[in-house]
């Protein structure tokens, strides 16, 4: 697909997880890359039927040092609203990372909606998971704090309350998950650092095995 995009195009990536940038940044030299990010939530009623669900903020920022505010980018901040440019998109997704670890998996894996997550039967596994991905996140000198990231997580999950996470949908509907690039990254730079993410791998392969 990289030799059918243009040397000159705007490119926005938007998904759950870490993207692996140097990959990214090796592969489209020449092309003006972005990555958006939003807390907006959608549910997937049927094929052509998509539900807007909840409102939230989006920011979107460049992966690359000569990217430019192009057209594209220019419909976009004026077609969404509560959009905006950020220039320090690295935090921003490690902040989004770590709210889809506290979220995302426990909600696949128990089958409920992100409200559920409150009670304080879940509070051991999601301290569990902030707290190896903020380390990680500490490691990679994006400077979060685990109080900080776990407020974070619990308001999400508070304005989310009646919504199912995409993993939840994911695995109830038995379809590829992000879990790679949520809990697996962790688990990744986790033997990159010598430093073990027992909660983050033990949820990786609950739902890489499909044994939620």
């Amino acid at each position: 697909m990289q030799n059918k995009i243009n040397n000159s195009a705007t490119v926005i990536f938007s998904h759950n997880g870490m993207p692996n940038l140097t990959e990214i940044s090796q592969s489209l030299t020449t092309q003006n890359l972005f990555f958006l990010t939003t807390s907006m939530a959608a549910l997937k009623r049927a094929d052509f039927a998509i539900e807007h669900t909840g409102f939230g903020a989006s920011f979107i920022g460049a992966l690359n040092i000569h990217s430019q505010k192009t057209q594209t980018i220019e419909y976009l901040l004026n077609a969404l609203p509560n959009i905006s440019i950020e220039q320090n998109i690295n935090a921003l997704l490690w902040q989004k990372l770590i709210i889809n670890i506290a979220i995302n998996p426990l909600t696949a894996v128990h089958q409920v909606k992100n409200g559920a997550l409150v009670s304080p039967h879940f509070a051991s596994d999601i301290f569990g998971l902030v707290n190896e991905a903020v380390f990680i996140a500490n490691k990679e000198s994006v400077n979060i704090s685990l109080s900080g990231a776990l407020e974070s997580a619990y308001r999400v999950m508070r304005a989310t309350a009646q919504n199912y996470s995409s993993m939840n949908r994911d695995v109830f509907k038995q379809q590829q998950t992000e879990i790679n690039s949520i809990c697996g990254y962790i688990h990744k730079k986790g033997a990159e650092y010598c430093y073990p993410t027992p909660f983050n791998s033990r949820f990786l392969a609950l739902i890489q095995d499909g044994k939620p």
